[in-house]
């Protein structure tokens, strides 16, 4: 029976060796990012490249930028032709024909100036068939016009207000996509070490569940040799079964930090190859502290806004006001013409030109409600200056709390290492008293759940500070890169 067994073990350790040769071995790519390092900086890049939640802002931002501009095409030079077929069978008193068919031709360039005057230069064909009488007649008309307000858009208040009114409005726009980029980069880095410390808290319920398990096994064999009182074992197993329920939390809070780490940089699954930089007080203590260079691009998009609702609203005050114009037209005109060609020959004489000039007035007559409207325009544009006004102070506030709480979670990280030190001291003493039997097992586990809550404190500080850290960033120039563990 022995020898049996014997050749069914060779057999089997023969297949195995067998099947190992023949399974492929894993690519050369997937064994190097196995257990490969991955530190904040290189993550940070990777979401860069892949989250879509930053690259939909980067590209928002970009597309903000390049349609902030769109209202300066109002300003600039503009092309204009038309081309027109009209046939009048209206009866003359004077003269017998059918009907007059007209061909209508023109084009010219058209510009509207930031300071108010409009201009505008054409060329006019015009083809006349007066069927029953005649050949066709030609004529050619080049005209120079221009208008220049006098009352309303007087110096081009009104067109310049509107265009830079526009242009900072989308860059206002501009500016919040920016403050959404960077808040995917802040989520991404709070989110690396939210891992980072999810893993050592794991550790943590990990290191806790082994010894939970070696003092219930040592415990269990005690009582079994009537050395020890039931009542130990049954405190021994409750404390199995609370280190085994941590145990659970802390492997479920991992497994969801991993998903959202893989999440900010465009991944769906939870599988977190890369080991992550170790974090500690020390290593905090030596980071420089954060100076405040600027405002938020939250704050500064505010501030756009309230700049676009002040021209929005001199542009406003300009709408209402009375529109007073002058204007004036010069055209040279060539005479009626036989052929096409002689009509365009002699569309440049100045012999016969037609000249305008001329006023106009215009005003709406309901006063009160121009007045009504520029009233609330003016209040639009002082409820964005409260509201700035109002970030403005509660920026200050932030920044001013963020910098004392992260001062005040830097001591308190340090403090909770010292403690956890202290903690586990005092816990291997007490676990040495009680083999010898002088200590009851309730001390052993108040003291081991002591130790282990304050290892979860000191994790709690070192998060708060990195997230304060983070936000900080916020506010100054990019921040030294977090310098790895000696």
């Amino acid at each position: 029976m022995s020898a049996k067994i014997k050749l069914h073990r060779l057999a089997l350790l023969l297949f195995c060796a067998h099947l190992t040769v023949m399974l492929p071995s894993p690519p050369v790519a997937a064994q190097a990012k196995q257990g490969a390092n991955l530190d904040l900086e290189s993550y940070l890049r990777e979401v860069q490249s892949q989250s879509p939640a930053y690259k939909a802002a980067e590209i928002g931002a970009q597309a903000a930028r390049a349609t902030a501009e769109e209202a300066e095409l109002g300003v600039k030079p503009h092309f204009f032709a038309s081309a027109a077929l009209n046939s009048e069978a209206k009866p003359s008193p004077f003269f017998n024909y059918e009907r007059i068919d007209t061909t209508a031709i023109g084009a010219g360039i058209s510009q509207q100036f930031r300071f108010g005057l409009q201009t505008k230069l054409s060329y006019q064909y015009t083809e006349s068939n007066y069927v029953g009488i005649r050949p066709k007649f030609f004529e050619a008309r080049p005209a120079i016009e221009a208008t220049l307000p006098l009352l309303r858009n007087w110096g081009g208040r009104e067109t310049s207000n509107q265009i830079d009114a526009a242009v900072t409005a989308g860059q206002a726009k501009a500016k919040g996509q920016e403050a959404q980029r960077e808040g995917a980069l802040l989520e991404a880095e709070i989110l690396y070490w939210r891992l980072a410390l999810a893993r050592e808290a794991k550790k943590v319920a990990q290191d806790a569940l082994a010894r939970a398990q070696a003092m219930h096994e040592w415990t269990t064999r005690r009582v079994r040799l009537n050395l020890s009182d039931r009542t130990e074992q049954l405190q021994s197993d409750a404390q199995l079964k609370a280190r085994q329920l941590e145990m659970l939390q802390a492997d479920d809070d991992e497994r969801s930090a991993r998903l959202n780490f893989n999440l900010a940089r465009g991944r769906n699954d939870d599988l977190v190859h890369e080991t992550l930089s170790e974090i500690n007080a020390a290593r905090i203590q030596k980071w420089k502290s954060l100076t405040r260079t600027h405002s938020r691009s939250e704050i500064e998009a505010l501030s756009l806004q309230a700049q676009a609702a002040e021209l929005q609203a001199l542009a406003a005050r300009e709408r209402t006001r009375p529109q007073f114009e002058l204007f004036g037209q010069y055209a040279w005109n060539s005479p009626l013409r036989a052929t096409s060609s002689d009509a365009l020959a002699d569309s440049w004489r100045t012999d016969k030109p037609t000249q305008t000039v001329g006023l106009r007035l215009q005003f709406p007559l309901d006063l009160a409600q121009a007045s009504q409207t520029q009233k609330g325009w003016a209040l639009e544009a002082q409820a964005a200056r409260e509201q700035l006004r109002r970030r403005t102070q509660e920026e200050e506030r932030d920044w001013s709390e963020l910098s004392a709480r992260y001062q005040t979670a830097k001591q308190r990280a340090l403090l909770f290492e010292d403690l956890e030190r202290a903690q586990k001291t005092k816990l291997e003493h007490e676990r040495g008293r009680h083999r010898v039997g002088r200590a009851v097992l309730a001390q052993v586990i108040q003291f081991e759940t002591e130790y282990q809550q304050t290892q979860l404190g000191r994790l709690r500080s070192l998060a708060e500070a990195l997230s304060l850290y983070a936000q900080m960033k916020l506010y100054g120039p990019k921040a030294e890169s977090i310098p790895e563990q000696e």
